[in-house]
């Protein structure tokens, strides 16, 4: 007879491919549904173990071992990917999200112990210094999903990144520190780690079906936004007033908040008029786009031939050069100096 928490690690495994079934159709297009859907391949790996006799396949056995350590590195890039708007995947991203797992290697194919209780253990130090990473990793993963949550316009993806990455940190830390900090095992335990793992995944699979896949994925292409009403036109011209005639986007530290205030529009309906009728995702996007366009037409101004990029950039709200030639090259392709030239000589 199967016991509860068997039956719980059976019920999050089967959560787990149907999120894969879900999400098939849309893996080709988005790379964000990609590595979502190899957080849950390599999370149902992990729990085979649980209610299947894997030990028994000394090659299968290792491989799932080595996937389970790579799911807080698989965590932390799916968590960029998803919230980390306009941030790309770098090299040194993947090499901190696989050092756990390159960490325990040689531990694995020694067929050492991997448990932090095996004192005894060459490699007992390398145990720790996992450890150590996995802890880091996740918190990094955290501060991800959390850091920009203000400036995020998409409602359904601001609930998903308070609830379901916090259930997701808190289920991680639970599964990392009970057991390999402080020794603490039990059938209790892992019927709760279970428990907040089922309760994770059917959150997950709510907004997937409530709020749609592009809710928490970007969709692959722009989408035609819906015709606003004629309350909603109006209130979109004053936002366009607020930032064109009052050019508020020079402010620094322009918020939401504050915008929604100089517009005497609720913050919600802000939120939902920038995203869903103006087509912006978060809103340091949408003073982005202000800004650059600012910018863009001084350099096309003979007066301003001599006026320094970085002085344009400060004046039109940019902290620094570095963070404007990334939006500007984001924006035409080529980098401001490049953009003055080639416009001044035609």
């Amino acid at each position: 007879m199967t016991d509860f928490p068997t039956f719980l690690a059976i019920s999050a495994f089967a959560l787990m491919i149907m999120a894969l079934v879900i999400l098939t159709p849309s893996m080709r297009d988005s790379q964000q549904v990609r590595w979502y859907a190899l957080l849950m391949l390599s999370a149902a790996l992990y729990l085979l173990p649980a209610f299947s006799p894997i030990s028994e396949y000394p090659t299968l056995a290792f491989f799932i071992a080595t996937v389970s350590n790579l799911i807080p590195g698989i965590f932390l890039l799916t968590s960029l990917s998803l919230f980390s708007d306009r941030q790309e995947i770098k090299y040194w991203h993947l090499g901190i999200a696989v050092l756990p797992a390159i960490i325990l290697l040689p531990a694995q194919i020694a067929g050492v112990s991997n448990s932090i209780e095996d004192t005894s253990s060459l490699y007992f130090s390398a145990r720790i210094a996992a450890l150590i990473a996995d802890i880091g990793l996740v918190t990094y993963a955290l501060y991800v999903a959390m850091s920009n949550w203000r400036n995020d316009l998409v409602q359904a993806r601001r609930m998903i990144r308070v609830a379901v990455i916090s259930a997701t940190g808190l289920y991680m830390f639970l599964v990392i520190v009970p057991g390999q900090v402080f020794a603490v095992h039990g059938a209790w335990l892992t019927s709760l780690q279970m428990l907040l793992l089922c309760a994770l995944l059917l959150s997950i699979h709510y907004f997937l079906f409530k709020a749609n896949v592009s809710s928490l994925f970007e969709p692959p292409q722009q989408q035609s936004q819906p015709i606003p009403s004629a309350i909603d036109s109006e209130d979109i011209a004053v936002i366009e007033r607020a930032m064109s005639d009052d050019k508020l986007y020079r402010q620094e530290g322009l918020t939401i908040a504050s915008l929604a205030s100089h517009c005497q529009i609720v913050e919600y309906k802000l939120r939902q008029l920038i995203n869903g009728q103006l087509g912006y995702r978060n809103f340091n996007d949408f003073l982005n786009g202000y800004r650059v366009k600012e910018v863009s037409l001084r350099l096309l101004l003979a007066e301003e031939a001599k006026t320094p990029i970085l002085t344009m950039a400060l004046d039109a709200g940019f902290r620094s050069l570095s963070s404007f030639n990334k939006v500007f090259k984001a924006t035409y392709q080529m980098t401001p100096s490049e953009y003055r030239k080639t416009q001044n000589t035609d």
